[in-house]
């Protein structure tokens, strides 16, 4: 329980950081006008996060660098949380991961995230499956999508996936590849 409460904090925080994000116009992709930005990938190649604590093979940009996430490495009552992000351009994929099992089942974890995520404000689901859901939030007239998806393996432990926190509005068109290199990922 302690485990999932570690992981529950660090997630609202991230979608506290995102919302208070979504009101800055000032970055987004000008290039567009001022709109959405759309993410800019073309080659893609694979990134193993093991060297950052995070058993997953994953595909991104060609060129993304691979940062600590917003929370990088937190550790409370013994239970480390590692957050590491791949961007560049627009491609912006933040995986995280406990040192231990929670104890939830993949059904709980994926519930967990759609009940958090449903109290941002103006949000709707635009796409749910087993793993993880894509939806949006509209807020003072802006749009902005973002997903969740969760892979667990045989042993109870889960990657969560996501945008992370961003000062950028993704489109769906963004969302959606970024949601696909979610859905990719393998482990290691």
């Amino acid at each position: 329980m302690k485990r999932s409460t570690l992981a529950s904090i660090c997630f609202i925080f991230s979608l506290c950081l995102v919302s208070c994000g979504r009101n800055s116009n000032n970055n987004t992709d000008t290039s567009t006008g001022g709109e959405e930005t759309d993410t800019k990938t073309s080659a893609l190649t694979t990134y193993d996060l093991s060297k950052k604590e995070i058993p997953v093979i994953i595909e991104g940009p060609e060129g993304a660098s691979v940062e600590d996430g917003m929370m990088g490495e937190v550790e409370i009552e013994g239970v480390k949380t590692i957050s590491v992000v791949i961007i560049k351009d627009g491609f912006k994929l933040e995986v995280s991961m406990e040192s231990e099992p929670s104890g939830e089942t993949l059904e709980e974890s994926v519930a967990f995230l759609k009940e958090i995520s449903q109290e941002e404000v103006g949000f709707e689901l635009i796409r749910e499956e087993s793993n993880g859901f894509i939806y949006k939030t509209t807020e003072d007239g802006e749009t902005n999508h973002d997903f969740n998806y969760v892979k667990m393996n045989e042993k109870g432990e889960a990657i969560k996936m996501t945008t992370g926190f961003s000062l950028t509005n993704y489109s769906l068109k963004d969302v959606e590849k970024i949601y696909k290199a979610a859905k990719k990922a393998t482990w290691k």
